[in-house]
């Protein structure tokens, strides 16, 4: 069974690609985007995390960290909205360039995604994590 979260979505948008990736043996939840998002990712760590790029409270450094040093054991493989692709520099809360772009990116997505092509993507997530079992 996987763990899939979706943070910081309009749940409405995108009940098709979240009813039909819960199918199964999966588990979709949707964290949203507060003071407490670090705590609820560190409760459970999600198998594919589904993320924008910004966030209003943390970096997604710190997201990432965070799901780290929590669970280091696990592999969290992650999905980011952003327009810019992997040419990015992203930004800290603050506004500062990150120095380290090492982040653990698996994919990136041009929002707004369609939702048939977050699916596709998580399957595809979730196919070679089973294949690698």
């Amino acid at each position: 069974m996987a763990l899939i979260a979706f943070v910081h979505f309009d749940p409405d948008r995108l009940r098709l690609a979240m009813d039909y990736l819960a199918g199964g043996d999966n588990r979709v939840v949707v964290i949203h985007d507060s003071p407490q998002t670090l705590e609820v990712l560190k409760q459970e760590p999600p198998d594919i995390l589904v993320t924008p790029m910004l966030l209003r409270f943390y970096s997604l450094r710190e997201v990432l960290d965070a799901l780290q040093a929590a669970h280091p054991a696990h592999e969290t493989r992650t999905i980011v909205l952003t327009t810019m692709g992997a040419n990015v520099t992203p930004l800290a809360p603050r506004g500062e360039p990150i120095r380290d772009w090492s982040l653990p990116v698996t994919a990136f997505l041009a929002p707004p995604a369609d939702p048939w092509q977050i699916v596709l993507s998580v399957e595809q997530l979730l196919h070679r994590q089973v294949s690698r079992s």
